[in-house]
């Protein structure tokens, strides 16, 4: 009985965790977060060539 309760709770939690990092990572791979990332890459690559020269 406990042995169950226990593995209920455990895969209850596990469940919330996944969610919890799903809805991170969906937030991070939106087209809109991609682009500005990016973008900022972008600007940082060419913001260091131009301090080179």
């Amino acid at each position: 009985m406990l042995r169950r309760l226990f593995w209920i709770v455990l895969g209850a939690m596990g469940a919330l965790q996944a969610d919890r990092w799903l809805r991170q990572k969906r937030s991070q791979l939106t087209p809109n977060a991609i682009t500005g990332t990016m973008l900022d890459k972008i600007n940082q690559r060419l913001e260091s060539n131009r301090a080179r020269t």
